[in-house]
């Protein structure tokens, strides 16, 4: 049983935690990107970016909205449900996006998808 400190400040919910939380997401991130970075140099995969509109503006969507911001709400549901609770989420996400590829793509569902 976890004791609780009642002279601990109460972070949950304040400006403080959430960019504590935002920046830990922002860390991550970076993290990752370096590592993808450093597989890509040793596998000698070459780095192109193309300089038109539609590609950067996907790639600042993918960077902050779908990494960042989606790992800080992770986050938060993390510390308001619990790491028990939140694993059944990581279960969830594949399927979700797999009913959003359905509806938008028109993907066909096979018995390896599920």
């Amino acid at each position: 049983m976890v004791k609780h400190n009642s002279k601990a400040p109460k972070l949950r919910r304040s400006a403080e935690f959430f960019q504590y939380r935002f920046s830990l997401a922002i860390s991550l991130s970076l993290y990752g990107t370096l590592i993808c970075a450093q597989l890509a140099i040793i596998l000698g995969t070459p780095f192109i970016i193309e300089p038109t509109v539609a590609y950067i503006d996907s790639l600042v969507f993918l960077a902050v909205v779908a990494t960042v911001m989606a790992f800080a709400a992770y986050l938060t549901l993390l510390g308001r449900i619990g790491a028990a609770r939140a694993g059944y989420a990581t279960v969830i996400f594949p399927i979700f996006a797999l009913l959003i590829s359905t509806a938008l793509e028109g993907y066909i569902w096979s018995a390896y998808a599920i």
